[in-house]
């Protein structure tokens, strides 16, 4: 296939620092389909804001890695992190990931994939900080999850 043309004059990407790789544009607009679309979010626990690793790139994993598996075993779901690791901003603006199909077959075990690797998160934060297992269990329990359909941008 033949490569795509960059303009004269424009920057070359290289390896350019990003937080999140997006796997799919941030904010796609879903399909006009009509079809309904669920979401999953996942709120991580105020307390694995005291880490010192940059979040967003725990959750999505080194270079996108998570994000990829995620994806690679659901490739029709959208995946994105969301807010802010502050205390200071409403609990609604605060870090989550959120997961979005319009595919209902295979919502539940995405929603539960997510859910397990905000699980994950929080295990590799309690290391981090040194918590006891009992601990680490209480920040897993922490997690906030939210499922709902939107069908028109409507729940």
């Amino acid at each position: 296939p033949p490569q795509p043309q960059v303009p004269f004059g424009a920057p070359v990407p290289s390896a350019m620092p990003q937080a999140v790789p997006p796997a799919v544009p941030p904010y796609a607009t879903p399909q006009a389909s009509g079809a309904p679309r669920g979401f999953c979010k996942c709120w991580l626990p105020e307390a694995i804001f005291a880490s010192g690793q940059d979040l967003n790139e725990l959750i999505a994993g080194p270079g996108g890695a998570h994000f990829a598996h995620v994806l690679k075993k659901y490739p029709s779901v959208e995946l994105k992190v969301e807010g802010q690791c502050s205390t200071a901003v409403p609990p609604a603006h605060r870090l989550h990931l959120v997961m979005s199909s319009e595919d209902s077959e295979i919502f539940e075990s995405a929603a539960a994939d997510v859910l397990d690797l905000v699980e994950t998160v929080c295990d590799m934060v309690g290391e981090e900080l040194g918590l006891s297992e009992d601990q680490v269990e209480e920040l897993i329990q922490g997690i906030r999850a939210e499922k709902y359909f939107e069908a028109h941008g409507i729940r």
